[in-house]
């Protein structure tokens, strides 16, 4: 899947050193609703293999920079239930200098096309740090509802945090993209 900047692509067992990186990267840590954990890059090379030739439940994509078919950042559907037709947005990284440029608003429309038009599901459920507000802000633009709030959810930084779930409707994002 093109588009003008970005495309993506399923993840191959050599970008387990870019995951890896991304993965221990301290900078990324304190915005995202995962723990901390010191992952090896063994244990990423294994991990990836694993997800790429056993894994049905879950997708994930590497999202790559036209310009040059560097990798600049990943993304996961987990837990596809294609029968209620839904799925959990896992995580979106994007390499930090990549950030601040608007590659990454194009790899996310792409992302949303993939998922309501050629995935076909008609929800699709994330959730946030609620102290994240460019997360807030991004989920806000993209027609994303908040549908609770978790409180104290996550240990992490030496203290309890909110988390937000939030969902998307393919009805909410096709009104949204004719705009």
């Amino acid at each position: 899947m093109e588009s003008n900047k970005t495309y993506l692509r399923a993840l191959e067992s050599g970008d387990y050193k870019m995951l890896n990186e991304w993965h221990n990267d301290e900078k990324i840590f304190p915005f995202i609703t995962a723990n901390k954990y010191f992952i090896s890059s063994a244990r990423d090379e294994k991990w990836i293999r694993e997800v790429i030739l056993n894994d049905t439940k879950n997708l994930y994509l590497a999202i790559c920079y036209k310009e040059n078919d560097e990798m600049i950042g990943y993304t996961s559907l987990l837990d596809i239930d294609y029968k209620n037709s839904k799925a959990l947005i896992g995580g979106w990284t994007m390499d930090r200098k990549y950030q601040r440029r608007q590659i990454g608003v194009d790899a996310w429309l792409q992302f949303l096309d993939f998922v309501f038009n050629d995935l076909g599901l008609n929800r699709l459920v994330t959730a946030y740090l609620e102290e994240n507000i460019v997360t807030a802000r991004h989920m806000k633009t993209h027609g994303f509802k908040v549908e609770c709030l978790l409180r104290d959810e996550v240990y992490k930084l030496g203290k309890f945090h909110n988390v937000v779930t939030v969902s998307l409707l393919a009805s909410e994002q096709k009104a949204k993209s004719q705009q």
